[in-house]
């Protein structure tokens, strides 16, 4: 079974394109903390599909943390100088928002009057 879970803050503003065959999809990339204090953070690069890869465009922004559930995958190729590589990645099925709307608003000057109900999420 290979499931991955994560938490992070994004390093980039996520990027949201479409398939040729008219699927929604956003890129994204994880840095997420090393558990012995003091190691170097772990980059993952991300990708959402459908239903969820609007509102994660939409939402989350350079550092915003972020909790993600996947799967890992593995990409081998050659770089320009034919040394082969491996990079791991994750085929995200669920993205949870975890910066506070308070912080947000300090990230990205969105504004919220009323705290938003889990009813109203638009995934």
């Amino acid at each position: 079974m290979n499931i991955f879970m994560g938490i992070g803050n994004l390093t980039r503003d996520p990027e949201m394109r479409y398939t040729a065959s008219g699927v929604a999809y956003t890129k994204f990339t994880l840095a997420i903390s090393a558990s012995k204090k003091g190691a170097d953070p772990l980059f993952l690069d991300c990708t959402v599909w459908d239903k969820q890869a609007e509102p994660v465009a939409e939402y989350l922004r350079k550092g915003h943390k972020a909790a993600v559930v996947g799967e890992l995958r593995m990409d081998r190729y050659e770089d320009s100088d034919g040394v082969k590589r491996t990079k791991w990645y994750c085929n995200a099925r669920n993205v949870e928002f975890l910066t506070p709307r308070s912080e947000q608003q300090s990230h990205d000057g969105w504004e919220q009057e009323e705290p938003i109900r889990e009813d109203q999420l638009p995934f």
